[in-house]
């Protein structure tokens, strides 16, 4: 590369040189249209009055002239045409900016009444001069012109009909309670017909209902969509202009046409945010299908009932002074976060060079180290600021040995309570929770609100939960190996044990399926109402391991149920979407629970296969005799089993009747 030709790529870069370049080329082009602009009013002034002798009029008429011509080119962009190719993109500029300039001119036109000039002379001036224009486009770059190529634009369906009804709406309210349909004559039609003739002329120009699967930001949208309502507003301003009728009406109309651009605005970006790419990773309610919730793609795993510290296997050799270097000098202000991760890693098993420490919500803090490289990363910012959780921890997943661990926190939703009720006044602190729970809690999984609250919030401060903070780890595959509260924050200690999960992120769907065995092992899914938290499904082995099993066969101290699930649990209130499965023929009314592989897997081998010839059913016998534990249920399952096999109807109806008086008589509720 010549010297020259690189001092040139670094002015480009650097900017400053590049400017004056791109001025000097716009500037002639700039003056060129304006040229081209008076050539045209004086051939259309002269045709009409055969002389040039200009009046004080049209000296004001020429004012507003170069204004209307001024706003037409600089709101369409076509002064910074440089970079057109082809006719096709050409003639979209100078329709719009000829649109525009129709009515800002009649605007000014119809406020200065003083102006009073001939239309002839309004409309073939605005007319003729993009004629000229396009012909010496065409003539200066007949050799160079690309043919446009045919593009299928894929046209929304749903906007542009709303975007009528729209329209339609307003219009009828107008005449309804301002002009009266008793008062529409042939202005009134004209204009009627007008408007819906601009609407459409003016969304074909703009492709407004277009932009809805090609435009890439929120930014972009807007503009496209002020486009949009400007040339419907500059061309029923000409038609106003053109028909010439009262000042009552034409204000009245023109406020209408306000209205609606105001309305519309509001509507079609509400619809256009609803269709940008998801830049989150947050869990979606999805209120229109039931959600399948899969089997963990992580293996199982027998957690290891042990008190000594987790050693890394690959450093056992040679012990590194990560230990006191953590303690005296990176943590020597927060001790009690040492103490933390010193009582179940043994740190000196870790290498110093292999280790990271940040505070950060960056990603770009990860994606720095090299994959499989990192031997342990502690994060001291916490989780619920990061827009992107679930690909943060990949990334980390990624850049981590096997067996790595990864260290952090975040602020469950309980100790995000604590927070309020410690800084404010009791009725106060209730009060601010409530809309923070709805803003940070419930907006970020409700369907297009959630990318409203993104695009506002960008994520930071949102509100986790326990179940939803810890299930995400396991998601990522890291397995949680120990937690403890500081400062109302949950720190963890995670171990990376497998790649991320495949498996599509959770939904928060009120209506949830989940797939259970079957008679002769047929897959069944039965649908149930949703009352755990989102990702609760990936921690079923940690609950287990930490836990075991409570009365009634469920899990113990199980917090990945919410406070109105575990009401709902109380009541059997989230068993009713059931009955869809005993209608599809799925369940019989009585018969043995219908449990997934993993929890049979609990039963011994000998029963399991003699269950296993049964059909499951919607009321089990565990509602009528209300077992304890799972020895309990195991019991009455084989004791209703054999019941059946000697009478099927009278055993149903008999199992059928105590679950009823259980649940309806004596108040028994599900444990």
């Amino acid at each position: 590369m010549s010297n020259s030709t690189h001092s040139e790529s670094l002015a480009q870069l650097n900017g400053s040189p590049g400017i004056p370049h791109k001025i000097a080329v716009r500037l002639p082009k700039l003056f060129g249209n304006l040229v081209i602009y008076l050539l045209a009013l004086l051939i259309v002034y002269y045709l009409k009055y055969k002389h040039l002798h200009i009046t004080a009029t049209y000296w004001n008429f020429l004012i507003i002239y170069l204004i209307a011509w001024a706003a037409g080119g600089l709101i369409s962009g076509k002064f910074r045409f440089q970079s057109v190719t082809t006719l096709q993109s050409y003639l979209s500029f100078s329709y719009t900016s000829l649109l525009i300039s129709l009515g800002v001119a009649a605007f000014l036109l119809a406020e200065f009444e003083s102006v009073s000039i001939s239309r002839l002379v309004v409309v073939g001036s605005f007319f003729s001069a993009p004629l000229i224009e396009i012909a010496i486009f065409s003539y200066r770059n007949r050799s160079q012109l690309e043919k446009a190529g045919k593009t299928k634009k894929k046209i929304s369906v749903i906007a542009p009909v709303i975007d009528f009804l729209l329209l339609s709406w307003v219009l009828y309210f107008l005449y309804e309670y301002k002009i009266g349909f008793n008062n529409i004559d042939e202005n009134q039609i004209i204009l009627l017909s007008g408007t819906y003739i601009s609407w459409l002329l003016s969304a074909v120009i703009t492709h407004q209902f277009t932009a809805f699967s090609e435009k890439t930001n929120v930014w972009s949208a807007i503009s496209l969509q002020l486009k949009f309502y400007l040339l419907i507003i500059a061309l029923m301003s000409f038609i106003v202009y053109i028909i010439q009728i009262d000042q009552y009406y034409r204000t009245l109309y023109l406020s209408a046409i306000v209205v609606y651009a105001a309305w519309s605005f509001i509507v079609m970006l509400f619809l256009y945010i609803d269709k940008l790419p998801q830049k989150t990773d947050d869990v979606a309610a999805n209120f229109l299908r039931a959600y399948e919730i899969k089997a963990p793609a992580i293996p199982k795993r027998e957690q290891e009932v042990t008190n000594t510290k987790y050693k890394l296997i690959r450093n056992t050799e040679n012990e590194s002074p990560l230990a006191q270097k953590l303690e005296f000098i990176y943590f020597k202000e927060y001790p009690e976060i040492f103490s933390f991760l010193e009582r179940r890693l043994d740190l000196n098993t870790f290498d110093i060079d292999n280790t990271a420490i940040v505070k950060s919500r960056n990603l770009y803090n990860v994606e720095v180290f090299p994959e499989k490289y990192l031997e342990l990363f502690i994060n001291l910012h916490k989780i619920n600021d990061i827009r992107r959780i679930n690909e943060y921890f990949i990334e980390v997943n990624k850049r981590m040995c096997d067996g790595g661990i990864f260290a952090g926190n975040f602020e469950p939703i309980k100790y995000r309570y604590d927070r309020f009720r410690n800084k404010y006044p009791f009725l106060l602190a209730n009060t601010l929770y409530f809309f923070d729970f709805l803003w940070k809690r419930a907006a970020p999984k409700l369907p297009i609100i959630r990318k409203i609250y993104f695009l506002l919030t960008n994520g930071q401060d949102r509100a986790l939960s326990l179940a939803e903070g810890l299930g995400r780890l396991y998601y990522c595959g890291f397995e949680i190996i120990d937690l403890k509260v500081i400062n109302n924050l949950c720190y963890f200690v995670a171990k990376k044990i497998s790649p991320p999960s495949s498996d599509e992120n959770p939904s928060f769907s009120p209506v949830i399926k989940m797939k259970r065995e079957g008679k002769k092992g047929r897959p069944v899914y039965v649908y149930k109402l949703r009352t755990m938290h989102p990702y609760s499904e990936y921690l079923q082995e940690f609950v287990y391991n930490n836990n075991n099993l409570q009365v009634g066969g469920k899990f113990n101290k199980d917090f990945r149920i919410t406070k109105w699930g575990a009401v709902f649990r109380k009541l059997w209130i989230d068993e009713l979407p059931m009955l869809v499965n005993l209608a599809k023929g799925d369940l019989k009314l009585v018969g043995v629970r219908p449990i997934s592989r993993q929890y049979l897997s609990l039963y011994n081998e000998e029963f399991r296969k003699k269950r296993m010839n049964y059909k499951p059913g919607l009321v089990p016998p565990y509602y009528a005799d209300m077992p304890k534990n799972l020895s309990e249920i195991i019991q009455s399952e084989k004791k209703y089993l054999d019941e059946y096999d000697k009478s099927k109807i009278k055993t149903d109806v008999k199992y059928f009747f105590k679950a009823f008086n259980n649940i309806v008589i004596k108040k028994e509720r599900s444990a």
